[in-house]
């Protein structure tokens, strides 16, 4: 499961309509947003009750649902992802079919985008990535979404596989996991390759069945993690080499359920199914080994769901969704594996951003 001022945009892309917000005109006069932590909740299906979690590092003062305070409605139904850009936070609502774009400084949504097909068929977003004033949207429709970042439009869009679900960029171009989540239990097995300069697909690489997070070190090198059939073919981690697109699986690296990347170091997590408990440990890049638990004081983080690091300061936020069904906690930790402090975000936090006004 796991985003108004704009005339229907019809043709091929038909990406639905930007209707009118009636907000005031955002200014830095009035900044809410300075030193702190964006979570986003994606709820629970059909009830409508995605939240946006700001926590303010220097007050250590959370709101759980900071849009909805600030906008006087829900984000939607099952936010799946989320990045900043500029100075706007982009969040992609999967089962409400839109993408919100919302004003850094005040919170105020400025357009709400609704993307769906020629025939007004919800494409099911996934996730966001960007590169050079452009957004890039998985779409589980098949669908890669390009969204100008300067006219708030989507601009073009072009075919993966089955389901495509994790995204990132490496060497100029797109690589996009074609999971086949919704075709259990054949899912899919590849990975797109797109050319940003003509957004276009150029190869599919065959990895391990399942494909669903990929993330790109700094040498281009990209990261997958497949999930198998959660049977009898198991997860496993892959690298596709820059140069070459050739794939080879790392050893000794089992059950991982995401990855994040910061230099030469990935953070992964996971769970062991056959004692039901969790794992956070960091894997060297340059060696291609476990280097060990990242978590040193004790800590336990019971369901993790997201993750990501502070490249400032080497800090790690991992969530926590507990049951699935009540508020998820974040926990942020230095580079060293010990809690600095942690605070509530809504259920099922699955995207988290440390973030600085400029």
């Amino acid at each position: 499961m796991k985003r108004l001022e704009k005339k229907v945009m019809l043709g091929v892309f038909a990406v639905a309509s930007l209707l009118t917000s009636c907000d005031p005109k955002p200014t830095k006069d009035n900044t809410v947003f300075n030193n702190g932590v964006f979570v986003l909740n994606e709820g629970l299906m059909d009830r409508n009750n995605s939240m946006l979690t700001y926590y303010d590092i220097d007050s250590a003062k959370s709101t759980l649902d900071v849009f909805q305070e600030k906008n006087h409605r829900s984000l939607g139904d099952i936010a799946n992802d989320m990045g900043v850009y500029g100075a706007k936070l982009y969040v992609v609502v999967n089962n409400s079919n839109s993408l919100e774009i919302i004003d850094l400084y005040t919170g105020i949504s400025l357009s709400r985008l609704s993307l769906l097909d020629e025939n007004a068929k919800g494409r099911q977003p996934r996730k966001i990535t960007f590169h050079q004033n452009k957004a890039y949207i998985s779409c589980y429709d098949g669908n890669i979404l390009r969204l100008d970042t300067t006219s708030l439009q989507v601009d073009a869009k072009t075919a993966a596989g089955r389901n495509p679900d994790g995204i990132c960029i490496a060497s100029g171009n797109l690589y996009v996991c074609n999971s086949g989540g919704l075709d259990y239990p054949n899912y899919d097995s590849t990975v797109s390759v797109i050319d940003l300069a003509t957004f276009q697909e150029t190869s599919k690489i065959t990895v391990a069945l399942n494909p669903t997070k990929i993330a790109a070190d700094a040498d281009g090198d990209v990261y997958v993690l497949s999930m198998g059939n959660y049977g009898n073919v198991a997860a496993c981690m892959q690298k596709i080499d820059a140069q070459t697109n050739v794939v080879s699986v790392i050893a000794g690296v089992n059950s991982a359920s995401n990855i994040c990347i910061s230099g030469s170091t990935a953070y992964l997590y996971g769970t062991d199914y056959s004692t039901y408990t969790s794992w956070v440990k960091t894997f060297d890049l340059t060696a291609e080994t476990i280097k060990g638990d990242f978590i040193t004081d004790n800590t336990t983080i019971q369901t993790p769901y997201s993750m990501s690091v502070d490249e400032l300061t080497g800090d790690v936020y991992i969530a926590d969704c507990l049951d699935y069904q009540t508020n998820g906690d974040i926990y942020c930790f230095d580079k060293n594996g010990k809690q600095k402090f942690a605070f509530s975000a809504g259920i099922c936090p699955n995207a988290i951003i440390r973030f600085r006004q400029k």
